[in-house]
């Protein structure tokens, strides 16, 4: 989440009206410019560029990228129809699927793509010990309290990694996997206290664990 914050904030970004719609309030993310593909004309959101065509999308992608970084952030028919236009793409691999049914393409089998720069595998949450600012932050709304047992010297010393059996920690695949599901649980238990039920967190959460 944090790359994906720091990479965009600033910049233009393009998504699908459902991508826009799973974002918590259905509002766009803050500090960015918004081109939203949506096939029905009668669909206008506030605060983004409304276009109705993927030749239209296309057309506004090439007018912003004159003077400016522009990202694809999904949904799956976005990164699909966009992938043959897009100069490089910023991946994240993750040894877990988060419950998630779409997946981005697997471009180690694409003849078009060639992997230009790789980092080290890293488990989940090191190189970064301080509590990020989003999804939600970036989104316009508040931010969950730290877990119970959780310190300002380290927010994920908490109940997130309880009932993590030692043995299976020798395992990465089983201990990230358990780990998104811990997640996906918190992430499902917010989402039942906030106002607007239809806001789908876990959602965009596994969303973009995946991509």
């Amino acid at each position: 989440m944090k790359f994906f914050r720091e990479t965009t904030k600033g910049h233009v970004v393009c998504l699908g009206e459902n991508t826009l719609l799973s974002f918590p309030n259905q509002k766009p993310l803050k500090n960015r410019l918004h081109i939203v593909l949506s096939q029905d004309v009668n669909h206008n959101y506030d605060g983004v560029i409304n276009v109705h065509t993927f030749e239209e999308f296309l057309q506004k992608i090439k007018q912003y990228s004159q003077d400016d970084d522009v990202y694809v952030i999904g949904g799956a028919s976005i990164y699909r129809q966009t992938l043959p236009y897009v100069d490089k793409v910023l991946l994240t691999k993750v040894n877990a699927d988060g419950n998630a049914e779409l997946f981005f393409p697997n471009l180690d089998e694409d003849e078009n793509f060639e992997c230009i720069e790789e980092n080290p595998p890293m488990m989940d949450g090191q190189g970064n010990t301080e509590m990020p600012e989003g999804p939600m932050d970036d989104m316009g709304g508040d931010q969950p309290d730290m877990m119970d047992g959780a310190s300002e010297e380290n927010p994920y010393n908490g109940n997130f990694d309880a009932g993590v059996d030692a043995d299976e920690q020798t395992d990465p695949k089983k201990f990230i996997q358990q780990l998104t599901g811990k997640l996906s649980q918190s992430l499902r238990a917010y989402n039942e206290q906030q106002p607007q039920p239809d806001t789908d967190l876990n959602k965009y959460v596994a969303g973009m664990i995946t991509r």
